[in-house]
């Protein structure tokens, strides 16, 4: 930017599981796995017209709910995709009639899901077990070259799905 200087932006954070004890059947055959990341109000700053690449890795360090981390923290971790897309913070689904959707960011992470229908039935029996198997993802932005965007991981959207079996998610 050429006021602020260089930028960068990544997070990293856990995947939970939705109940305890999953239980995806024996060999599961994975179809897709998505992950949805919810827009903020306001959803992003600068330019959103350039094509923007977020890498998401799976990390190797593990994330504890009791410590502090920092905007430099810096963990070890393994680029699983990397995803190029156009901005659409304030992209708005209508119907005739109302508003079916948010702006939210879809990537497929085909995968990240195999690896979790690879797990044992102890790794999927809790989250510490889980996340034990899992320690976590991080989204980093590799070309900031026109805008940085804000993500709501709170909002019941964001989300990693795994589509499994033709019918099952």
């Amino acid at each position: 930017d050429p006021v602020f200087g260089e930028s960068k932006a990544s997070f990293a954070t856990q995947l939970l599981l939705s109940e305890s004890i999953v239980d995806f059947g024996e060999n599961p055959t994975l179809d897709s796995a998505i992950l949805s990341i919810a827009y903020s109000n306001p959803g992003y700053y600068g330019d959103t017209t350039d094509i923007m690449h977020l890498e998401i890795s799976r990390l190797e360090d593990v994330l504890f709910s009791d410590s502090a981390y920092y905007s430099d923290q810096e963990f070890n971790s393994s680029i699983i995709v990397d995803h190029a897309f156009s901005p659409m913070p304030n992209k708005y689904i209508y119907t005739d009639t109302d508003t079916v959707g948010a702006p939210l960011i879809k990537i497929r992470i085909d995968n990240l899901g195999q690896y979790i229908l690879d797990a044992t039935s102890d790794q999927l029996n809790d989250n510490l077990s889980f996340v034990e198997y899992l320690k976590g993802i991080q989204l980093r932005a590799t070309n900031i070259n026109g805008s940085i965007l804000y993500f709501n991981l709170k909002d019941i959207r964001s989300k990693f799905t795994i589509f499994y079996n033709d019918t099952l998610s």
